[in-house]
């Protein structure tokens, strides 16, 4: 969900295609607990996503 509204509706095994960049960015900022990292990635907002 992004802004109150559905983006993408895929299944748990199918995360590693998802399409939507909104849900790739929450994908990607996903701590890799095996490498530390001082800041974790941002999101942009754009509103552009909700009408894709």
């Amino acid at each position: 969900m992004y802004a109150g509204r559905v983006v993408e509706s895929i299944a748990a095994k199918d995360l590693d295609n998802a399409r939507h960049p909104y849900t790739q960015g929450l994908i990607n900022s996903l701590p890799d607990m095996q490498h530390r990292r001082p800041i974790l990635p941002v999101l942009q907002r754009q509103a552009s996503w909700l009408t894709d």
